[in-house]
């Protein structure tokens, strides 16, 4: 019985659908190799900022140290520290200055849109700003401009392993974060 459909393998098809479906075909084709060319370069992109993070704190690390800075990296401060959640801070870095002690928290940033969601989102910056007394951004200074940094933080620019402090960061108010220090000193 035969039903007046080709039900073979070749489909009977027009010149112009048949080059239509050969252009969607490869449209298709090449849109599956943008999008592996795309997730590509995208771990290419995270993989280079991974390596420039990492090289900043390190180059951040030895600089402060060279000027007599206790350093720290990747402090985690504990829910309870006046904070709803835990958070980490890139790097913290404590020396006493006359018989003052004093600790700077250093968020590195080199990717522009993780500085701006910062930026944006105070409140995860707030459990570093609770626990030290200076709050600085690190970054290069093609990723940020000194006056898109808020005012309860202040900007170190690098280039090329120099360090520059673009804007101060305020100081908290004096001895509210002398014991989380002192444990953290204690733990260290």
């Amino acid at each position: 019985m035969s039903t007046g459909r080709n039900t073979g393998i070749v489909e009977r098809v027009t010149p112009e659908e048949f080059v239509r479906r050969m252009l969607e075909i490869r449209e298709q084709e090449e849109a599956g190799r943008r999008r592996e060319r795309s997730s590509a370069e995208k771990r290419r992109e995270l993989e280079f900022a991974r390596r420039l993070t990492q090289r900043i704190t390190r180059e951040l690390v030895l600089y402060l140290q060279e000027m007599g800075w206790v350093v720290r990296t990747e402090v985690y401060v504990r829910r309870g520290s006046g904070c709803i959640q835990s958070r980490r801070i890139d790097i913290v870095a404590e020396r006493s200055v006359a018989g003052v002690d004093l600790s700077c928290s250093f968020e590195v940033k080199v990717v522009r849109d993780d500085f701006c969601c910062e930026r944006r989102h105070s409140e995860k910056s707030l459990p570093a700003r609770r626990v030290t007394d200076q709050y600085y951004f690190v970054a290069p200074s093609s990723i940020i401009s000194d006056r898109e940094v808020p005012r309860w933080a202040g900007f170190v620019s690098w280039a090329d392993g120099a360090f520059r402090i673009v804007k101060e960061a305020p100081m908290a108010k004096r001895g509210r974060a002398r014991n989380i220090i002192a444990d953290m000193r204690a733990e260290g």
